[in-house]
């Protein structure tokens, strides 16, 4: 069979009709890498449907792609899934877990903690074959703030700034996990100095921030059980959570040094 593609589209009574740069591809196994700026279709040759398509990345068997109605674009999507300011309607498995340690361990000492800002920053740096200008769809991945290594704590976006007083990214508790610039920071990236923070434990961690969107799957920061901090996987690997909060000025500590085996005790 073969397929329109097109770089852009027109809507109206309820039909997507491509649009700008248009190509007819028949054979996708030796076509699929020519589609580099016209990645929207109708499947079809005509390049009218009430269903579109946007591709954002292909090999010689496969495409990925999401369908989009009602009008919208490939600018639609990534606003919904990143920038509106309804995107943190859901909890994730990891905030009911640190929600329901913080409700059996530390409810009692909510008067010592400073309400701040967890920083889940979300803002690109790349936006691979989800370009709407276009580009090529070997580049496929969205590349976040954190795809880099870096000790900027800035968090540029509203719903990206978790707080109980921020009703756009709000939480339950004044509780989080710690950003990687924060534990970037700290170590200097250096795998052979230990913090405080960064003892050496039984289990992989994960932090707070995104790397990229491999695909139809995110990758997140994580901490390696040996205490190194630049290192990110997939969401769906089983690792260990180690909660951070933020006290109060003011608030002093009885006794420890801050060790793993002899830590502050704040009363």
């Amino acid at each position: 069979n073969t397929y329109k593609y097109g770089s852009t589209f027109t809507y109206a009574n309820g039909i997507y009709t491509l649009s700008g740069t248009t190509q007819d591809i028949s054979d996708w196994s030796t076509g699929y890498n020519t589609i580099n700026n016209t990645h929207y279709t109708c499947w079809n040759a005509e390049g009218t449907c009430t269903t579109i398509s946007y591709i954002n990345y292909t090999t010689s068997f496969i495409a990925y792609y999401y369908d989009i109605t009602g009008g919208k674009s490939v600018n639609d999507i990534l606003n919904e899934m990143l920038w509106n300011n309804d995107v943190n309607r859901y909890n994730s498995s990891i905030k009911g877990i640190v929600d329901s340690w913080y409700a059996q361990n530390l409810s009692t000492k909510t008067n010592m903690l400073e309400d701040t800002v967890y920083c889940n920053a979300r803002n690109t740096t790349s936006l691979g074959g989800w370009n709407p200008e276009g580009s090529t769809t070997s580049d496929y991945n969205i590349k976040f703030k954190n795809y880099t290594s870096n000790n900027d704590i800035s968090c540029a976006n509203e719903t990206d700034q978790f707080a109980v007083s921020n009703n756009k990214a709000k939480l339950t508790y004044p509780v989080g996990l710690a950003t990687h610039e924060e534990l970037y920071t700290l170590t200097n990236n250096n795998s052979s100095t230990y913090y405080s923070v960064l003892t050496k434990t039984n289990t992989h961690w994960w932090g707070l921030c995104p790397n990229y969107f491999y695909k139809n799957a995110a990758r997140v920061r994580y901490v390696l059980s040996t205490g190194y901090v630049d290192m990110y996987d997939y969401v769906r690997f089983h690792y260990g959570v180690r909660l951070v909060v933020s006290l109060k000025n003011g608030t002093v500590f009885s006794s420890g040094t801050g060790s793993a085996t002899d830590p502050w005790v704040i009363e």
